[in-house]
């Protein structure tokens, strides 16, 4: 049997290497369970952002009384992207009673560009980095689930887990 060579480069690689991977694994519940209770904390209702036109408003004056799905994306964000067909199309269907905002810290320009491209219909705004920090929004996507009044039904840190429309807004009607 061979001996183990400590002062190897490939044995601390190899060691390094199963550190990193247990850290992240591990380490994933916690940063998503401090997400959460940031979360929670924000009065969704009082939260300025800045429509695509330049306008500050709070999503209470955009969800006119409406159940709201708040999504946190970028554009740099592979999730985000599959996963905004899936809400556009979800949106479609549940549009009487539930309005979309996507929230993105991203320059309007180049937001307001993308949702033309993809045609989508729902409501893009942007929320500053600071506000993005503050709240502890660290991971995209990050869905937020609001009833009518603001109180969160759920908070859902990744990618939604259904893969087409009809099977999100199924979950959007369990949940809201």
């Amino acid at each position: 049997m061979k001996k183990i060579n400590y002062r190897s480069p490939y044995f601390w690689g190899a060691v390094l290497g199963v550190l990193f991977i247990a850290f992240n694994v591990l380490s994933k519940p916690l940063i998503n369970s401090y997400q959460e209770s940031q979360i929670s904390e924000i009065d969704f209702s009082k939260l300025e952002v800045k429509k695509l036109n330049g306008e500050t408003v709070t999503l209470k004056e955009l969800s006119k009384s409406k159940k709201v799905v708040v999504n946190f994306w970028a554009t740099w964000c592979a999730p985000c992207l599959t996963e905004l067909p899936i809400m556009e199309e979800a949106y479609a269907t549940i549009k009487e009673e539930t309005i979309f905002i996507m929230i993105n810290d991203q320059d309007l320009e180049l937001t307001k560009k993308y949702k033309d491209k993809k045609n989508y219909t729902f409501e893009f705004v942007q929320m500053s980095r600071e506000l993005f920090r503050q709240y502890g929004i660290m991971e995209r996507p990050t869905t937020v689930l609001l009833d009518a009044d603001f109180k969160i039904k759920k908070i859902i840190i990744k990618e939604i887990e259904q893969k087409t429309g009809a099977k999100f807004v199924k979950f959007l009607k369990e949940n809201l």
